[in-house]
């Protein structure tokens, strides 16, 4: 599998393509993938050296990072099936690899073969197991996160800079939402111009074992109602669907805005959302 929605190149290192074309991913592996594409190649070996290929891309969520936490989810690991797969992953020197959180997951759950404080490696997949991804929990060196405050009417979102860009993009999704739902719910939230009154919004790294289950949450009290905290695992899913989780939580403030408790009326404020 190759990124679709990114660029990539190629080196061939030993041997030679002689044949190449992109297929959609349910040609390889049975499932249609958003993001990638099945690349097949044609080729002759290198008479001693066999043939090696190296394919190169970038992706700047592949680690996400709220320091001094972090957690590394790899892109979908995908080949032609009865092949075999051997996995590295290498962590900057002054990361620490969390010990107790590296797993990777197919059909079945598998544990590293080796690791030391910034490298892992796999090399126990069956020749079955064709679709993987990794998944790494670790620390990194800086302790405290640099964070960075961006405001729009009576929204703030604090967020480390790195994320900057998605966080811009929610605060205007509120914004251009805001006086819908005000007409919906007939009551407005915060004051425009008062920090302090502000609906204030933040990305959250969440634990190793619960990556995808929460996709954003609101804490409450009985007598008031919290931040708006967003999973920045979700920025990596298709558009549209990380917004409808920060209009989701966005809900719940003018429900308890309109006065309907979520102590009392969970059930309401979660369908209403």
């Amino acid at each position: 599998l190759v990124p679709k929605l990114t660029d990539w190149t190629n080196e061939t290192i030993h041997g030679t393509v002689t044949d190449w074309s992109l297929s959609d991913t349910e040609n390889l592996t049975g499932t249609q993938l958003y993001f990638y594409e099945a690349l097949f190649l044609s080729f002759t070996s290198d008479p001693s050296l066999g043939f090696e290929i190296a394919i190169h891309y970038s992706f700047s969520t592949a680690a996400m990072i709220i320091e001094p936490n972090g957690i590394f989810y790899s892109p979908q690991i995908g080949f032609e099936e009865g092949n075999r797969l051997q996995a590295e992953i290498f962590f900057p020197l002054d990361f620490t690899v969390n010990q107790d959180e590296i797993i990777a997951g197919g059909e079945n759950v598998y544990q590293p073969t080796f690791t030391n404080s910034n490298y892992v490696s796999f090399d126990n997949f069956p020749s079955s197991e064709n679709l993987v991804r990794i998944e790494i929990g670790f620390m990194t060196s800086k302790q405290t996160p640099e964070l960075t405050t961006t405001r729009s009417g009576i929204f703030t979102f604090e967020s480390v800079k790195r994320y900057e860009t998605y966080a811009r993009s929610i605060l205007n999704l509120y914004s251009s939402s805001y006086l819908d739902l005000v007409d919906l719910f007939n009551v407005t939230l915060g004051s425009a111009g008062n920090a302090t009154d502000s609906i204030k919004v933040r990305f959250f790294l969440p634990d190793f074992a619960s990556l995808l289950s929460v996709g954003g949450y609101v804490p409450f009290s009985e007598e008031q109602i919290g931040d708006i905290y967003i999973n920045i695992v979700f920025t990596r899913f298709i558009p549209g669907y990380i917004e409808v989780i920060a209009l989701h939580e966005l809900v719940h403030h003018f429900l308890w805005q309109v006065g309907i408790s979520p102590e009392s009326l969970l059930w309401f404020h979660e369908g209403m959302a």
